[in-house]
């Protein structure tokens, strides 16, 4: 090149050279942004965001960064959300427009990280427990009419024990067995699993209920579903509020609550309930109208940190104090709730408990999750075991003599339980590029006392105590990556080494001392995405449930232990949302392994408490149905809700050995798992201040036991309520079971009533109408 031609073409060369400076110099650029949603400002965790070859996703903050080129644009994409652009910048801040949900986003807080309940690849109904108190609720028992597949057996005060897809354990006596449940239930991150009597809605901020197996997220006391209760979270508000109930059968509540703010970064909630009813049975033979009564308490104080680094602290202390009678039974199984026993029983339940939830951000993109819990229960269980009195049994049908026959025909059962439960969960979330992984480990101790006096292993002995220990040791991952700019693919993985201690001794008898321990393992593969303008998954997950052992002295020891039970669960959904709409249905099908068969006979003729319990793996199962939940507004005046649960189960035929033979059951469906529930709900505003409610539900028939045939009847239950809100202020009538249907919750097969004692179907009934009213205010908060 000539140096004419160099001079001439100098200014171009200097433009280009410093044209691809600064090109290089913008491919280098460091992009930094947090992206919202429109509707209500909260940030978006897992948004997709894309700029040429360049992605990132993020985190729980709802930040991002990545290396884009200045005058590019960047995508932003999420299930749920309208896909948006914007301009590469230094920092950009973009508020993504909900596409499925317009309104506030429903966020499920139980699981491993806490998600938008539109991207769970699960079957979870959630209750905002503050929209619905309004027909009397005050329990979860009152609100499993709503929920499709839950159902809970009777035997207790209070629920304590649930089925999820007719998959549960329905009682837990002195002698039956280890403490291991299929269906968890967790309060405020305490594990209560056993204990349901405690799930009081006050001060309750959200109700979840997962279906289908749930292990790899909570380990073995979740092989059917997990129940989660999260109380009220202290907030930087001042607010106060308060309630008095008054109702029929001597039903009286009050609770109170404040929340404060002690710091910019410190807050204080705490609360206090107390309620009080007759219970509604009447005791003819004591002439009493309470043996039958409620008295339940709970106090709570929660303290949350919120520091400006994003570490997060809550530290939450409750005391649940049940002091219940329990007379429930009658000979007669009369419908105007009259029992006859001489030696009314007792259900009580005292509970302390602490936890301790923290949130530490190790970078960016990495934070660290620590769960601790300790609790410590106290159970009283008693019962009149031949629900009558000398004077009821002489009389007509039964002619029965005490002091012809040499005998009197008195019953009684008493056990004392203390459990303690420590727990410590530690777990790692990475939020990546495209997606985020969890690895976690979490440790249990367990330990459960049990003093029992009455007939018990069939009249074997008149009293035991035994010791449980049971210890869990779990390891988990799961990884979650967007495989599309809609769909993403999620993958967990969970190993549990569980091991039980028992030692056992009875008067007179040689002390039982034996241990099991195994690996139990369980995972989940699920995959998601926007179709039709709603959320749809599929799913294919395996829960267990650990083994044990059988307490009765006399059993050899081949047949002491039984085995882990496992559920491999198939399961499609789709949800959908709008302004106006909600809807969601589940399809599952699942098989069950070894399955855990309870089964309990009676051993001597006129001793009703002579029951000999024993588990088995007895037989294979397998259930299938559906589950729909849908919610409309039709009009600003009106809202219908409603709630739809199918379920087919079935046990495969299976024999055992008795003292009289070998018997064969199974080969029909499973116990307490009724084959419809159904619920309707619609909320009538006819004017701003003004509503009126009315709640229709409706449960199929179920077989009471393993055990036997009997069943339950059909039955459906109305609730209704009416009432005006002020400013600051509330009144509701309300009434549960409007028109006092009998309906029956728990079911005994066997021979109670002398002189032949034959054997009959024995059942207690449901809590019938109750009417109330509540007064409510917040006009303290400032």
């Amino acid at each position: 090149m000539s140096l004419l031609n160099l001079e001439r073409s100098g200014p171009l060369i200097a433009v280009a050279i410093l044209s691809a400076h600064a090109a290089m110099a913008s491919e280098m650029t460091t992009t930094t942004g947090k992206i919202t949603d429109a509707a209500t400002g909260a940030p978006v965790a897992g948004a997709n965001i894309a700029s040429g070859s360049a992605a990132a996703s993020t985190g729980q903050d709802g930040h991002f960064h990545l290396s884009a080129t200045v005058g590019d644009s960047l995508t932003i994409t999420h299930i749920g959300y309208h896909t948006t652009t914007a301009a590469v910048a230094e920092n950009v801040e973009v508020a993504l427009a909900p596409a499925l949900l317009q309104g506030v986003e429903t966020v499920i807080r139980a699981g491993l990280t806490s998600k938008s309940l539109q991207q769970s690849t699960a079957s979870v109904s959630v209750i905002k427990v503050a929209r619905t108190r309004s027909s009397g609720e005050r329990h979860l028992q009152d609100l499993t009419a709503q929920i499709p597949n839950l159902n809970w057996a009777g035997g207790s005060s209070r629920p304590r024990y649930f089925q999820i897809r007719g998959i549960g354990e329905r009682s837990h006596y002195a002698g039956e067995g280890p403490p291991n449940f299929s269906v968890g239930f967790v309060m405020d991150d305490v594990d209560l699993s056993g204990l349901g009597m405690a799930g009081m809605l006050f001060d309750i901020d959200q109700v979840e209920i997962y279906k289908g197996p749930q292990s790899t997220m909570f380990g073995p006391s979740a092989m059917a579903g997990l129940i989660s209760l999260r109380s009220a979270e202290p907030v930087p508000s001042r607010e106060r509020a308060a309630s008095v109930t008054f109702g029929n059968e001597g039903h009286i509540a009050y609770d109170a609550s404040v929340n404060a703010p002690l710091t910019p970064m410190v807050a204080l909630r705490a609360g206090f309930h107390r309620g009080r009813s007759d219970g509604f049975h009447d005791n003819a033979f004591l002439n009493e109208d309470d043996t039958n009564r409620r008295r339940e308490t709970m106090a709570r104080v929660k303290l949350g940190y919120h520091g400006d680094n994003g570490v997060r602290f809550v530290a939450t202390g409750f005391v649940a104090d049940i002091d219940n009678g329990y007379d429930a039974w009658a000979p007669d199984n009369n419908e105007a709730l009259h029992t006859y026993s001489d030696h009314p029983g007792v259900d009580a339940q005292f509970t302390q408990a602490l936890s301790l939830r923290g949130e530490i951000p190790i970078d960016a993109r990495t934070s660290l999750v620590t769960i601790s819990a300790i609790t410590q229960s106290e159970l009283e269980h008693a019962f009149d075991g031949d629900w009558g009195n000398d004077a009821f049994w002489l009389a007509e049908p039964y002619s029965f003599d005490k002091d012809l026959e040499g005998w009197s025909y008195d019953f009684f059962d008493h056990n004392l339980r203390n459990r303690k439960t420590l727990t410590q969960e530690l777990r790692v979330v990475r939020e990546g590029d495209l997606g985020h992984a969890v690895v976690g480990v979490y440790g249990k101790r367990f330990t459960e006392k049990d003093d029992r006096e009455g007939y018990v292993f069939g009249g074997d002995a008149a009293a035991l105590e035994s010791e449980f220990e049971i210890s869990d040791l779990a390891f988990y991952g799961q990884v979650t990556r967007q495989l599309s700019s809609q769909w993403r693919a999620t993958m967990n993985l969970r190993a549990d080494r569980n091991a039980t201690d028992y030692s056992g001794a009875t008067d007179g008898g040689v002390p039982v001392v034996f241990d099991v321990s195994e690996w139990l393992t369980g995972g989940k593969l699920a995959i998601s995405g926007t179709v039709a303008d709603g959320v749809a998954y599929a799913a294919v997950s395996r829960g267990y449930r650990s083994g044990g052992v059988n307490q009765h002295p006399r059993l050899d020891p081949a047949n002491r232990p039984f085995e882990s039970e496992t559920l491999i669960n198939y399961e499609i959904g789709f949800r959908r949302a709008s302004a106006r709409t909600s809807s969601s249905i589940a399809v599952f099908y699942n098989r069950r392994s070894s399955q855990q068969v309870d089964l309990s006979s009676q051993q001597n003729l006129g001793d009703p408490n002579s029951f000999v319990y024993f588990t088995a793996n007895a037989a294979n199962g397998r259930n299938a149905g559906i589950e729909a939940e849908q919610r409309m507004r039709l009009n600003p005046h009106l809202d219908v809700r409603g709630s739809l649960g199918y379920l087919n189960t079935h046990v495969d035929p299976y024999t055992f050995a008795t003292a009289q033979g070998d018997a064969t059951l199974g080969d029909r469906e499973a116990a307490h798992a009724p084959q419809y529930s159904l619920c309707t709900e619609v909320v009538y505003r006819p004017l701003r201040s003004w509503q009126a409610r009315a709640q229709i539900s409706a449960v199929d028939e179920f077989l009471f036991s393993d055990s036997h045939n009997e069943k339950s009847e059909p039955y459906q239950l109305v609730n209704a309520s009416i009432g005006y809100e002020g400013e600051g202020w509330s009144l509701k009538l309300w009434s549960r079971n409007l028109f006092n249907e009998r309906y029956a919750v728990r079911g005994f097969f066997f021979g109670l009533e002398p002189p032949d004692f034959p054997d009959r179907l024995y059942i207690t009934h449901g809590d019938p109408r109750e009417v109330g009213v509540t007064l409510t205010t917040d006009l303290f908060s400032r």
